[in-house]
């Protein structure tokens, strides 16, 4: 019989490069000089919540009769259309 590392492979134990860890090469810093204006995370996150929009919600619609029903599932068939337009490859 051969090494204790042969056998270990013959047995389907995972050998010491097969539970490796690899971590990605180290990059390296080209320009190392301070920015003129040093950002805090208040700061970034501030700017986040001022760039955000504002949610929009419209108000609830009632439908009382059949045609309205028609009209609001033929308008929101069309919007899901305009924002989902086929795919001209796949035909």
């Amino acid at each position: 019989m051969g090494s204790k590392r042969d056998a270990d492979r013959t047995l389907g134990y995972p050998t010491r490069k097969d539970t490796e860890v690899k971590l990605p090469r180290q990059t390296r810093v080209k320009n190392k000089t301070p920015a003129p204006i040093q950002s805090t995370a208040e700061h970034l996150i501030r700017e986040a919540r001022d760039r955000q929009v504002a949610e929009f919600r419209p108000p609830k619609q009632k439908l009382t009769d059949s045609t309205e029903l028609r009209d609001y599932r033929l308008r929101k068939r069309e919007e899901y259309e305009r924002l989902d337009p086929p795919n001209a490859m796949s035909l």
